[in-house]
């Protein structure tokens, strides 16, 4: 979500009349109504750069590449040196964490590979992929067994299912396989019993420090975020069916501001 602080406790960072973004705790729903309650860990100043629709995209996608990256494959965020050196694989580089997992990571100095659609190719490479991959008609495993270079320091795989059995042939022996979607053990596939990889599932935590830097890197640099349309909430149903489309190129916005 991203609103305006109407009340805060004395002691918060926030104050009345602040512009704030986040993606709330997941033990607290309901972010999609006028008034909402929110801790102060939870909450950021948005970016002054973006809209308000653009800021409501960012806090959920790149919290969770923000926390891949630099929590669990331990990189460090510091632009051009975190990830020096490293080369980075991401399933799904087109959706909306993809495209996070694209930008922080080439931000911080990693050499990143995509897959995505062909229609999406030009999005990914925008964004800072050296090679993107039509995964409709290119064999994942095939293309990386050819050519024992295109393997990966670090996998981050945003889909699960054959996107994430596929990327087990990706990651190097010694390097780390992170899905958001499920545990990567759950799709291992035969052959590769004794490849030694660290592989996480985590789901993201809300935790505004991190989007705080965020912020930054968004109102300093050239970050995109990923909107792809902004509904009135007497729409929902139109908005529901978009996101259920699974055409879209970014987040489904709706905007509590329109009604009436």
């Amino acid at each position: 979500m991203a609103g305006t602080i109407i009340t805060a406790p004395l002691e918060s960072p926030f104050k009345t009349g602040d512009e704030v973004y986040a993606r709330t705790s997941y033990y607290r729903t309901g972010a999609g109504q006028e008034y909402i309650v929110a801790p102060a860990e939870e909450l950021a100043l948005r970016p002054k750069r973006l809209t308000w629709a653009e800021s409501a995209t960012v806090p959920m996608s790149a919290e969770t590449a923000w926390q891949a990256l630099f929590v669990h494959a331990r990189l460090k965020p510091e632009a051009g040196t975190g990830a020096k050196g490293k080369r980075i694989f991401v399933t799904a580089a087109s959706g909306s964490v993809g495209q996070w997992v694209v930008q922080l990571a080439k931000w911080a100095g990693a050499e990143v590979v995509g897959t995505c659609s062909l229609e999406h190719v030009e999005t990914v490479k925008s964004l800072g992929v050296s090679e993107a991959i039509d995964y409709k008609t290119t064999d994942v495993m095939e293309w990386v067994t050819s050519d024992e270079s295109r393997k990966a320091d670090l996998v981050i795989d945003c889909i699960g299912g054959k996107s994430l059995e596929d990327a087990w042939w990706v990651v190097k022996n010694g390097g780390t396989l992170i899905s958001i979607f499920q545990p990567p053990g759950q799709v291992k596939p035969a052959g590769l019993e004794g490849k030694d990889v660290q592989n996480i599932f985590f789901i993201m935590e809300a935790n505004g420090s991190q989007l705080a830097e965020v912020t930054k890197l968004i109102d300093e640099g050239n970050f995109v975020p990923a909107l792809d349309s902004v509904f009135p909430p007497e729409n929902f149903q139109q908005a529901a069916a978009k996101l259920q489309s699974g055409k879209t190129k970014g987040k489904v916005v709706l905007d509590i501001g329109a009604w009436n």
